[in-house]
């Protein structure tokens, strides 16, 4: 993301050999006494409208109402980014997140990952879970995956996991009968075991409900550990929530808070999961603070990219297209939707709330760039610092020197803990690249019709913001190693609705040429993207050469284990073969 990608030496980590799996965990004594605890909840299709304080602070207020007093409180008494970015969709927000990388570095930039197709996060990506595990870290993960379940290996016990209870593998999922295509979707992982395990007993239980039940009993499990003499280990909590993702389902009494909705279902089922989903933080926080954790936790909320459009927005008719400029309540005012890299698919809101956190923090709006990925380093940072702003840690953790080990992990997250305690001099991110799609729209009957287009995201496919200005292009070509088709500009700072496009004044000609010189040498770097049928990854439909499992079957429930007393199948892994094995 910056001018110097962030490198994360592994040997300051106590990681061995430059390699996350196998190594021992580092000893206590080892680890700053002020090393956090930390419970980072990822928010599923939540958009920047999608919550009361923001409703207030928009004109004219929105006539939804909602009802988000947790939310609000931990926004209100911590530390917001008000220049925070994520993916504009599912996957590649998560994948970005655990691994400190842009999604292109690994293909994840054109489909999310589906519950039949034979792939997931490459294994030579390292998951934060395994770097705070060899931090010393106890590691917990509940609710939404969504990075890979065709083999064992993808699964969040193999990626940095301890614990990993209430488990959604794949993308979505009925809420209360976890079903997806047919096939059953709610898991555990069972430490004595070793076996991943379908939880029929959930069928029938609201999702947010169950990540609410299993975080609760993970902090409970703290508090009984350290009771019966146990070592304190800090502990990293990853609590994926499903709510406010379709299929559009709340508990009824969350429905009756919004009556006055009721004239258009789904609208009113959002605002209703949006209730109920801040009720499930708020018992959670409730939670730490009974079982005496709160004053050791960071808490952070984040959401995974911006809101869909379509009957669940105050403009049903919303729907994505090439170069739209849809307006909607849930991330308004900015433009766009999910799977957009308009603001209003990437643009989030994210708060951090602790007591923690010195004082100059409360109510505070931090304004300078942040992305998704700079987590990874950021946490990293205070697991083997602690709490301290120091700048001294920026000579650990940001270096760009050439003689670096090959132990080193490149990430493109950088350690923004300095900057967020207000050292100006240590904010070091000036750019955010959105996405770098290299599907582009090529066939005839697809650039006729601006609702098709290949991939899950329309065009713009590439987009980079530079200090204040931002620009998009119609995409990269890898075969000529330029970009295509169509360029806006804008300058975010003047314009955050991206209403005024700047790209054909003359006086802005270097700085989109500039920009697109950045945008080619991202490209340059990309990996073949994954796709949604055979040969499931290259760079076109003909490419039978990039992927190990390109002539694997798809997965088919038929041949999955039953659960919930027989009727549906199993969502576990389906493909057999050894690591790297073809299916």
């Amino acid at each position: 993301g910056t001018a110097t990608m962030t490198r994360l030496l592994v040997a300051l980590l106590g990681i061995c050999g430059g390699c996350l799996a196998g190594c021992s965990r580092s000893h206590a004594a080892s680890l700053p006494p002020d090393q956090p605890s930390v419970l980072f909840v990822l928010l599923d299709d939540t958009g920047s409208g999608d919550f009361a304080f923001r409703e207030r602070e928009t004109s004219p207020p929105s006539p939804r109402g909602l009802h988000t007093p947790t939310f609000d409180l931990l926004a209100r008494e911590g530390l917001r980014l008000g220049s925070y970015y994520v993916q504009e969709m599912c996957t590649p927000t998560r994948a970005a997140l655990l691994t400190g990388r842009y999604p292109f570095r690994y293909g994840m930039t054109t489909y999310t990952i589906c519950a039949v197709c034979p792939w997931g996060i490459p294994l030579e990506e390292h998951f934060l879970g395994e770097a705070m595990q060899h931090l010393g870290y106890d590691t917990f993960m509940t609710g939404k995956w969504h990075l890979g379940m065709f083999k064992p290996e993808y699964l969040p016990q193999h990626r940095g996991f301890d614990v990993a209870t209430n488990v959604l593998s794949n993308a979505k999922a009925d809420h209360f009968h976890h079903t997806l295509d047919d096939g059953y979707d709610w898991h555990s992982f069972d430490s004595a075991t070793a076996a991943w395990t379908s939880l029929p007993e959930a069928f029938d239980v609201y999702a947010g409900n169950l990540v609410r039940d299993s975080t609760v009993r993970y902090l409970q499990q703290v508090k009984e550990k350290r009771q019966g003499g146990t070592e304190r280990r800090a502990f990293f909590a990853y609590v994926a929530f499903t709510e406010a993702h379709s299929p559009f389902q709340a508990p009824d009494a969350y429905l009756g808070m919004y009556e006055h909705l009721s004239d258009n279902p789904d609208r009113q089922a959002v605002a209703a999961m949006i209730s109920h989903n801040d009720a499930m933080v708020g018992d959670i926080i409730a939670a730490l603070q009974v079982e005496g954790l709160r004053d050791e936790t960071l808490v952070i909320v984040s959401s995974d990219n911006g809101a869909p459009g379509g009957a669940a927005t105050d403009q049903p008719d919303s729907a994505n297209q090439r170069w739209d400029d849809w307006v909607v309540d849930r991330n308004f005012p900015l433009r766009g939707l999910k799977h957009e890299i308009w603001e209003g698919g990437t643009r989030s809101v994210a708060f951090l709330n602790s007591p923690l956190l010195p004082t100059s923090t409360q109510g505070r709006r931090h304004e300078e760039l942040f992305h998704v990925t700079d987590w990874f380093p950021t946490l990293v940072g205070l697991a083997v610092h602690g709490m301290a702003a120091s700048l001294d840690r920026l000579q650990l953790l940001d270096l760009s020197s050439t003689t670096l080990p090959e132990a080193a992990v490149a990430l493109d997250g950088v350690d923004q803990w300095p900057c967020l305690m207000q050292h100006a001099q240590a904010c070091k991110r000036q750019d955010v690249l959105y996405n770098l799609n290299v599907m582009c729209d090529r066939r005839p009957w697809v650039l006729k019709d601006p609702t098709s287009y290949e991939s899950e995201v329309p065009a713009p496919k590439a987009g980079l913001r530079l200090g204040d200005m931002k620009l998009v292009v119609e995409c990269y070509d890898v075969a000529s190693g330029t970009i295509k088709g169509r360029r806006m500009l804008f300058n975010l700072t003047a314009d955050p609705t991206e209403s005024r496009d700047l790209a054909g004044r003359a006086e802005f000609h270097e700085v989109v040429e500039a920009m697109e010189t950045r945008i080619q040498d991202f490209g340059r770097e990309a990996a073949p993207p994954y796709l949604s049928e055979e040969p499931w990854q290259g760079w076109n439909a003909l490419d039978y050469k990039s992927y190990f499992c390109a002539r694997c079957p798809q997965g088919n429930t038929t041949a999955l284990p039953l659960s919930h007393g027989g009727v549906y199948p199993s969502w576990e892994p389906w493909c057999d073969t050894a690591t790297n094995e073809p299916c």
